[in-house]
């Protein structure tokens, strides 16, 4: 009729075929956007490499805390709410089946009202609250195998990554003569004993 060639049922094959893909398309960059902020965030929550942006984690040191990883989380929880938002009616099936944890965080929130510091109590409250619902999306979307995989290979990267920095770069990967640690192996991590507890948690997550 129109110079097209029809499959017998009368489809176009050439028109099906283009928006089958485009929904493939759209399907697998949703996944990988999904994939990418999911990874970030467990391996950010290590805490690792944030050190190198300014000699300590500032966590501690600071009560305002480092800015680099707060404007880093601050991207982070921002590509959570986004994959929270399209499937939030799953996830609101999800974060409903226990009302508890979400007491425990509107009690955090308003504890901001009554804080010495009001600024830095509702910053914290937000982040604990976003580490939350990472928790709920990150339980709802994997089963125990893939978080388990996903896990490890996190912790897999900051395993090879400190034994690089150690072995590489000492003065970025080994306590200097400064620190009450000195000669004690940190790798990308702030702390020795940040570092001993990660690869604890490595080795149970190889098995």
């Amino acid at each position: 009729m129109n110079g097209e060639t029809l499959y017998p049922d009368g489809s176009l094959p050439s028109r099906g075929l283009s928006i089958g893909s485009k929904r493939d398309s759209q399907l697998a960059l949703s996944l990988s956007y999904e994939s990418a902020v999911v990874f970030i965030a467990l391996l950010l929550s290590t805490t690792a490499f944030l050190k190198f942006f300014s000699g300590d984690l500032g966590f501690d040191a600071e009560p305002e805390g480092l800015p680099v990883a707060q404007v880093t989380w601050a991207i982070i929880y921002v590509g959570i709410a986004t994959l929270v938002w399209l499937r939030r009616k799953q996830f609101a099936r999800a974060a409903l089946q226990d009302y508890l944890p979400w007491m425990l965080m509107a009690w955090a929130v308003a504890s901001a009202s009554w804080s010495l510091l009001p600024a830095l109590t509702l910053r914290r409250s937000v982040a604990l609250l976003m580490t939350t619902v990472f928790g709920v999306y990150f339980g709802m979307r994997y089963t125990r195998k893939q978080q388990l995989r996903l896990v490890a290979i996190c912790l897999a990267i900051v395993m090879l990554s400190s034994l690089v920095a150690c072995l590489f770069f000492p003065s970025y990967g080994i306590a200097p003569i400064s620190s009450p640690d000195h000669g004690a192996w940190e790798g990308v991590l702030g702390h020795k004993n940040t570092l001993g507890r990660l690869m604890v948690l490595a080795s149970l997550s190889f098995l």
